[in-house]
């Protein structure tokens, strides 16, 4: 894709998943791609869902669809929030907004740019594998949450809110 594309798709990855961080309460219809509770795991959605619409959309418009550029940039996103989270509240001991809303950004430029460094053509019945199974690990995570750190929301729980109407 060239560059003015992915500027664009990059905006709206950061439009849109900021958008989404909003949604679950008012719309719980929409779990499956918005956070539903605080932890990292759930706001990871708010890169996956909006890369994937965004940049896949763009790249079969202009026919350039890379599912292994898609996966490898998500996944790469993925990381650097978590890594980043992590690395920063284990020498603050707490969570800094401002700061969490800095990786988010940087996140989505490195998964552009990833996306943009992996080759078209290549690997694309493992790329179309590896996103299914992103996407379904996404939906699935959130009503089967491992317990452990990454998936527990700051007030002790896990998955989806008590209250909640699948």
């Amino acid at each position: 894709m060239d560059k003015r594309s992915i500027i664009i798709c990059s905006f709206l990855t950061l439009i849109f998943g900021t958008a989404l961080h909003f949604v679950y309460e008012p719309l719980p219809f929409l779990w499956p791609v918005a956070p539903v509770n605080e932890s990292v795991w759930e706001h990871l959605k708010l890169l996956v869902f909006p890369f994937f619409t965004f940049f896949g959309a763009a790249s079969a418009i202009k026919k350039q669809f890379n599912p292994l550029a898609l996966w490898t940039g998500a996944v790469s996103g993925m990381a650097f929030i978590a890594l980043f989270f992590y690395t920063y509240t284990a020498f603050t001991k707490t969570h800094i907004l401002w700061v969490d809303i800095l990786s988010f950004v940087l996140a989505v430029a490195l998964a552009a740019v990833v996306y943009k460094a992996v080759p078209a053509g290549k690997g694309r019945t493992a790329g179309i594998i590896l996103s299914a199974a992103l996407v379904a690990a996404m939906v699935l995570l959130t009503l089967f949450p491992p317990q452990i750190p990454l998936f527990m929301d700051p007030a002790g729980f896990y998955g989806m809110p008590v209250q909640s109407n699948i």
